[in-house]
């Protein structure tokens, strides 16, 4: 009688825990890794006018601005789409990174200093694309670099960020990134 009775206890102690856990509130845990799309594409080559800078590449804005206000001393508009140009992928390697920021151009646009004319000569690229916050964006660096060595592809030159050039900064998870990665075979 004596077990009997302590398993009954038990197993009272056991239901009255587990319902205890059902009525907690739900934990959300904001999903880590961004869903990522890769494909190896083909590409044409092609010139774009950039101002390069260096240092943290998340600290972009002052950059844009910068560009802005050149581009538009120059006499051109803005195009939709801007261009970050880096020659390893963000949050690697040492020291200050170099990178461009600008767009696409014909080949024989005539610039003046600080801007610049440059050929993006490579035309076979992994192509990852990102939607969601931009403080996430480094996240898919790896998982690219990871589709890479899953395929057999090694890094042949820099790395590009398409990104509109008016993405509304006050809706982070309307953020909308298209990232090349210059690849040969292995």
């Amino acid at each position: 009688m004596r077990i009997a009775r302590a398993i009954f206890i038990g197993i009272l102690l056991l239901l009255t825990a587990g319902c205890q856990k059902n009525h907690e509130k739900p934990v959300v845990i904001e999903q880590a890794d961004p869903e990522i799309q890769c494909a190896t594409i083909e590409i044409s080559p092609f010139s774009y006018v950039c101002l390069s800078s260096q240092g943290n590449f998340r600290d972009y804005q002052s950059a844009v601005d910068t560009f802005r206000a050149e581009a538009s001393i120059q006499g051109f508009e803005l195009a939709d789409t801007l261009l970050a140009i880096f020659d390893h992928a963000p949050g690697e390697g040492t020291g200050p990174m170099n990178w461009d920021i600008g767009f696409v151009v014909p080949e024989s646009l005539v610039v003046m200093e600080p801007l610049q004319v440059k050929k993006w000569n490579f035309n076979r690229v992994v192509q990852a694309k990102y939607q969601g916050p931009e403080n996430k964006l480094e996240t898919i660096y790896p998982l690219v670099s990871k589709f890479m060595r899953s395929h057999h592809l090694s890094p042949a030159g820099p790395i590009v960020e398409r990104f509109p050039a008016n993405h509304p900064s006050n809706v982070p998870t309307e953020f909308a990134t298209e990232i090349w990665f210059a690849i040969k075979n292995e």
